[in-house]
């Protein structure tokens, strides 16, 4: 197919590149690269197209963009736009002022300021749509604590608005004078006046044609300001200023230098002096960010990306690095923790979290093996796919070297030997050429000699000894090691190991000299003083040893010992020290270590870096990863080259600069307090109802290097023991009353455990749970069961009361029914000794009815007596029964000695009706010889009564149905007689036997509890 014209062109220029690039074997130029992260519209950015980068005081990141303002706090963004107040979404500048509001300034030319979770629109945007010329853009300066905003026109210079709205124009210095209006103040702290990427350009006037003008430089604003000096500047009629494309530099001598790009052309100038020119572009640059005094950033249009220049001491340009090639480069801004935040136009934005770090990545090879330093930005490299590369700093590019190694076999080693400059690997030697010219396919390769062998084809290690004698070193194949001569590259063999041994990968001569080697079964001596000399095992006294051994090395009096496995073994002195991942060390798996002139080891593992510091004391471990600076935590070897550390990663190779480990970690931010699904926004006094409640906490620490591997401890009240979670929330289930306080800290990537950030809220106590509720329970219940037990005793009483009247009216019924009868009775026996003439006996029957009559009548009065009276009721009873049965019974009443008669009070006639039954019943056919006895016995509180008579008695106890009732009604009364022990009274009726076993009568025995232990004995 023929091609046409532009495609021909356009194929030969492609050639011609080709082969300008790659001539003997050279790859063309190329700079070292950073590690950068990229965040898109995939990762919640509003729009790829970015203008500015601001950090709040807060910590977060706010992006002005093209559709919105977004804030980053390392997790999510955040976005603002016209639901948020902004009326205009294109936004070019961002700033913060003294109360900590961030102001907006949009393409339309309105200004916005954000507070309380929102934009709000600036009170004098119509006074500075006024002031203004037509179109011309309008940049935001600064915002002043007096309220002044600052302003620059695009044409007419710098202004001021006040709080009154009231507009002026700004002058710094003279009128035709070149001015950087700085925020802060002027005079003797000038140099203090603010930070260089604060300075604003005014504007230039005067310009009417193609000329050179001399100007004076000021630096300032219109309270104070100084003059640096005059400077001549190359000024075009069609020149526009950027104001991010200048930057004023102070060096270390305090002398100041201006830097500027007029339109493509990077100068630089000092006072008294013209403007030189020291590099030149093809497009514009869009932002200038000084590093230091000799280095700066500059962030290109067009796709040329960022570069970093830096400058020697003529202010010539040393060196320019090209960083994110192919993007168009919008703002740069460094963080307070060193990380340097680019905005493109094109691809959203580029975070690097370490500028100071290296990366040298080579045709997307991202497996390198092994590295060899020659100088300060120069080295060798080999690969996974058996390549082995040349890199020179100065020049920025790689050679392939060929190696003429066997088909399948790779460098698995470096090793540089600075006395000879010669290249060591496991396939080759190569003479070391500093400077790399266009044909490098003769370099000097020079294979290893071995008897016998006219090529070794892998060698897995050297190390130079003097103990072998000059230019001497070990090697080893594996499963041979031997002695090599490093200046004519000739191995002779020592020894052949064995199976078990097998898998040699270090070794060392050790004062005994004998030779210690590391296998991958531990470690295993050979002794060559002995004529049987073989490959052994050698106890060290260390168990870790037993395992695969990768390197040894003499080290401050002892030896090193690196383990894949088992960390780092340290043998001094007989005195044994392991190093593993649980005392700080980066992984127990070990690739490699080197030891640098100031004596620290450099321990490369699978799982990041480790420094260790041996001293008298102790051992010092500090270990970083990619938190840290590493590009990638997968080491595979390390080496050091003055004071500099190079690794070979699994992301390419690194020239790593060791940091200052951070000892401040930033406390977390409470963002949210959800309370049952429901969101709390003010936090000052959280009073939450009283029940059982579910509470989320949100929170977050902003570290843009951790981002979501920050670990957190947290707490709710401060007596709790902490917990720990990497989550940035936590939740109370079903919460209950009480007081909390909930603390909330995070460790930072050195380790250091931040100030606790607290929050202290309150869940109402329910009323029924509150102090007052209960007592006033308890009294309740108190009162219940008083009321409860009062009511009860006062029914019981009420029934008592009840019954006694029902057994006082039964017991009145019986004397009804009894005295009549005993009445009658008596009258008849009256009668009968009238009759008879027994006059005297009927005299002395009647005294005693008398009597008897008298006694009933006063104790159904009074319903009660003492129990002398009961006795003398009954005697003079059983007198009148005893007159009227002719002397046919006797009765005998006995009372015990200590017993008090008067003192214990009982129903009258409550024993009589027993005694009136023996003699109606039990004696009814005994016509003489009955005997009744009637004994009284017990204390003031227990009344023991027995009658005991001899009539013809009963068969069995008494049962209920069978007693008469008076009996019955006594026996209802004594149930209801009770002491304060509630102790019933009672009766048993129980018949009496001979010796014979045969009936002799009846026994009743009455058990009376008093209710009063003591009563008086007038009642």
């Amino acid at each position: 197919m023929k091609l046409s014209m532009p495609s021909s062109f356009l194929a030969v220029m492609l050639l011609s590149c080709f082969f300008t690039c790659w001539v003997g074997g050279v790859l063309c130029a190329q700079s070292t690269q950073l590690h950068f992260k990229h965040y898109t519209n995939d990762d919640g950015l509003p729009s790829s197209e970015t203008y500015t980068v601001l950090e709040d005081e807060i910590g977060y990141m706010w992006f002005g963009t093209d559709n919105g303002v977004a804030r980053f706090d390392g997790y999510n963004f955040e976005v603002f736009d016209t639901n948020d107040g902004l009326n205009d979404v294109v936004v070019f500048t961002l700033l913060s002022d003294d109360l900590g509001r961030i102001w907006a300034g949009t393409y339309s030319g309105d200004l916005y300021y954000f507070e309380e979770g929102r934009f709000h629109a600036y009170a004098y945007n119509s006074v500075l749509q006024e002031a203004r010329n037509y179109n011309e853009f309008v940049h935001l300066v600064d915002v002043r604590d007096t309220g002044d905003v600052i302003i620059r026109f695009q044409k007419s210079g710098l202004h001021a608005i006040n709080k009154k709205g009231q507009v002026r124009s700004l002058e710094i210095g003279e009128p035709d004078g070149l001015s950087f209006y700085t925020p802060g103040c002027s005079g003797p702290e000038a140099s203090k006046v603010a930070p260089i990427s604060r300075s604003y350009p005014t504007n230039i006037t005067g310009l009417q044609s193609d000329f050179s003008k001399e100007f004076t430089l000021y630096v300032g604003n219109e309270d104070c300001s100084r003059e640096i000096g005059r400077i001549s500047l190359p000024v075009a009629k069609s020149t526009i200023w950027p104001i991010k494309n200048l930057a004023l530099i102070t060096e270390e001598d305090g002398e100041e230098k201006l830097l500027f790009f007029s339109p493509s052309k990077l100068y630089v100038t000092k006072a008294g002096q013209g403007a030189k020119m020291i590099y030149k572009l093809g497009r514009r640059a869009n932002h200038v960010l000084p590093i230091d005094a000799s280095s700066f950033w500059v962030g290109m249009e067009q796709g040329l990306g960022l570069l970093r220049f830096t400058l020697n001491e003529d202010d010539e340009v040393a060196a320019v690095d090209t960083f994110l090639r192919g993007r168009s480069i919008s703002f740069i801004q460094p963080d307070s923790h060193r990380g340097l935040w680019v905005t493109t136009t094109d691809a959203g934005v580029y975070y690097c979290p370490f500028p100071v770090q290296q990366k040298y990545i080579l045709d997307n090879k991202t497996s390198p093996l092994a590295v060899a330093p020659t100088g300060d930005n120069m080295f060798y490299a080999s690969y996974a796919d058996g390549s082995l590369y040349q890199y020179d700093g100065e020049k920025k590019r790689y050679v392939y070297l060929d190696a003429n190694r066997p088909f399948g076999a790779r460098h698995e080693f470096l090793m540089f030997d600075s006395l000879s400059s010669t290249l060591f690997t496991s396939q080759t030697v190569l003479t070391h050429e500093p400077e790399i010219t266009n044909n490098q396919s003769s370099r000097n390769f020079s294979p290893y000699l071995a008897k016998g062998v006219p090529r070794l084809q892998s060698v897995d290690l050297i190390t130079t000894c003097n103990k072998l004698g000059p230019r001497k070193g070990l090697c080893t194949n594996s499963i041979q090691f031997g002695i090599l001569d490093m200046d004519t590259r000739e191995v002779e063999f020592v020894s052949e190991g064995t199976d078990y041994f097998y898998g040699v990968e270090t070794f060392l001569i050790d004062s005994l000299n004998r030779y210690l080697l590391g296998t991958l079964n531990g470690v295993v001596v050979y002794d060559p003083s002995r004529p049987d000399a073989t490959l052994t095992p050698l106890d060290l006294g260390a168990t870790e040893l037993s395992t695969r051994v990768v390197k040894i090395v003499e080290h401050k009096g002892g030896i090193l010992f690196a383990t894949r496995g088992e960390g780092m073994v340290f043998l001094r002195n007989g005195n044994k020290t392991v190093l593993k991942e649980k005392d700080g060390l980066a992984s127990d798996m070990i690739r490699d270590f080197e030891i640098s002139e100031d004596g620290n080891v450099w321990i490369a593992t699978l799982a990041g870096l480790s420094k260790v510091i041996y001293n008298d004391n102790g051992e010092e471990v500090r270990t970083y990863r990619e938190e840290d600076g590493l590009i990638n935590n997968e080491l595979l070897d390390v080496a050091i080259y003055g004071e500099q550390v190079w690794l070979a990663t699994n992301s390419g190779i690194q020239k790593f600069q060791e940091i200052p480990p951070a000892a401040y970690s930033a406390p977390p931010i409470i963002s949210r307090f959800v309370v049952d699904a429901a969101t709390i926004n003010n936090r000052k006094e959280v009073s939450i109802s009283s029940g059982n409640h579910n509470v989320e906490i949100y929170f977050g620490t902003i570290n843009y290097r951790l981002e979501d591997k920050v670990l957190y401890r947290y707490r709710l009240g401060t007596n709790d023991a902490w917990r720990f979670t990497r989550e940035r929330n936590v939740t109370f289930p079903r919460l209950g009353s009480g007081q909390f306080a909930f603390a909330v800290a995070s460790q930072n990537e050195a380790g250091v455990w931040s100030v606790p950030t607290e929050i202290s809220f309150s869940i109402a106590t329910p009323w029924y749970a509150t102090w007052w509720a209960r007592i006033l329970g308890i009294l309740l219940i108190v009162g219940a069961i008083t009321w409860y037990f009062l009511r009860r005793e006062k029914n019981r009483k009420r029934e008592n009361e009840f019954l006694l009247q029902i057994s006082r009216l039964e017991h009145e019924a019986l004397h009804a029914q009894m005295n009549p009868h005993f009445v009658f009775n008596a009258l008849n026996s009256i009668q009968n000794f009238v009759i008879h003439n027994e006059a005297k006996q009927a005299a002395i029957y009647l005294s005693r009815f008398a009597l008897v009559v008298r006694q009933t009548l006063n104790s159904s009065v009074k319903g009660k007596h003492s129990l002398a009276q009961e006795i003398e009721m009954l005697e003079t009873y059983l007198v009148l029964e005893k007159l009227r049965f002719k002397e046919g019974f006797e009765y005998q009443i006995v009372g015990a000695d200590d017993l008090p008669l008067e003192q214990i009070i009982l129903p009258p006639l409550l024993i009589q009706p027993f005694v009136e039954n023996a003699i109606l019943h039990g004696l009814k056919e005994i016509d003489a010889g009955g005997v009744i006895q009637i004994s009284f016995s017990g204390n003031t509180r227990l009344l023991k009564v027995e009658i005991e008579d001899n009539g013809t008695g009963i068969e069995t106890d008494l049962e209920f149905g069978e007693e008469s009732m008076g009996m019955a009604i006594t026996r209802r009364r004594l149930e209801m007689m009770k002491d304060g022990n509630k102790n019933v009274s009672g009766m048993s009726v129980k018949p009496v036997y001979n010796v014979d076993g045969t009936l002799s009568g009846t026994k009743v025995q009455l058990w009376i509890y008093l209710e009063n232990a003591v009563i008086e004995s007038n009642v």
